[in-house]
C-alpha cells in the first residue's frame, strides 16, 4: 500500500512537472503572437506595407510552431513518455538562431534592453530538429527578457568548437536561484 502511494505521488509530481513545461513552452508562441498582433493593430494606419507583412509573417509561424507544440503534445499521449522523436534534418543554426532574436527584438525594444546576437554565418550545418531547436532557444529568450530588468542586456551566442555547436544565451538578470538549477 506504502509503494502504491509513493508511486502514485511519483506520477502526480511528474504530471504537473509535464503541466509546467508545455504551459511555459506554449505561452512562448501566444505571448509574441499576441504581442505582433497588439502592435499590428495599433499601428495599422501609419505601419508601411513591409512591416505589415513583417508582423504577420510572424504571427503565422508562431501560430505554426503552436500547432506544432500541440501535435508534439499528442504524440506524447500517444506514445510512451521515453519514446521522444526528433525530426533530424540538416539545419543551418545560423539562421535559426537569427530568426529566434528577430522574434523577440520588439520585447527587448519595449524595455528598453539590449538584445545582441553573436552568431557567425560559417557555423557548420548540423543534424537537428529545427522545431525543437527553436523551442528551446525562444524558451531561452523568453526567460532571459522576462526576468533580466528594465535597460538590461541579453546576449545570444554561437560558436563551432570541435565536432558542436554551443548556443549560448546570457542576461545581466538576477539568475536562477541554485535550488531551482534541476528543474
Amino acid at each position: 500500500e506504502r509503494a502504491q502511494r509513493e508511486r502514485l505521488e511519483d506520477i502526480t509530481r511528474i504530471k504537473t512537472n509535464f503541466l509546467s513545461i508545455v504551459s511555459h513552452d506554449l505561452r512562448t508562441p501566444l505571448t509574441s503572437i499576441l504581442l505582433y498582433a497588439e502592435m499590428l493593430k495599433e499601428q495599422l494606419d501609419t505601419m508601411s506595407d513591409e512591416d505589415r507583412r513583417h508582423f504577420i509573417g510572424i504571427i503565422s509561424d508562431e501560430c505554426t510552431r503552436l500547432s506544432h507544440l500541440v501535435d508534439d503534445l499528442l504524440e506524447v499521449q500517444r506514445h510512451e513518455s521515453d519514446r521522444v522523436t526528433f525530426n533530424l534534418k540538416p539545419l543551418d543554426l545560423a539562421e535559426v538562431v537569427a530568426a529566434c532574436a528577430r522574434l523577440f527584438e520588439p520585447l527587448a525594444e519595449g524595455k528598453s534592453m539590449k538584445l545582441s546576437v553573436q552568431c557567425p554565418p560559417s557555423l557548420p550545418v548540423v543534424e537537428a530538429d529545427a522545431d525543437k531547436i527553436a523551442q528551446s532557444l525562444n524558451n531561452l529568450i523568453s526567460n532571459a527578457l522576462k526576468y533580466t530588468p528594465t535597460g538590461g542586456t541579453v546576449s545570444v551566442m554561437a560558436e563551432a568548437r570541435d565536432k558542436e555547436v554551443l548556443i549560448r544565451v546570457a542576461d545581466n538578470g538576477p539568475g536562477i536561484p541554485r535550488d531551482k538549477w534541476d528543474q
